[in-house]
């Protein structure tokens, strides 16, 4: 991705469920915040990362 000031952050899936991030999802990190979605993609199967690995808060809104 270019580089965006923008950009708030990025979210991918990890089908096996770990929602820990890898190194290379660490390396490749853009923006404030990373989302991972870990199968069976519930709403408890969401995480979010700062750039340095920890998790941070989520609050879902939604129907």
């Amino acid at each position: 991705l270019p580089l965006d000031p923008s950009l708030v952050g990025t979210a991918h899936s990890h089908p096996s469920g770990d929602l820990t991030p890898s190194p290379t999802d660490l390396n490749r990190f853009l923006g404030r915040v990373m989302v991972i979605v870990g199968f069976p993609y519930r709403e408890e199967d969401v995480a979010v990362y700062d750039g340095r690995g920890r998790r941070v808060g989520l609050r879902v809104v939604g129907p």
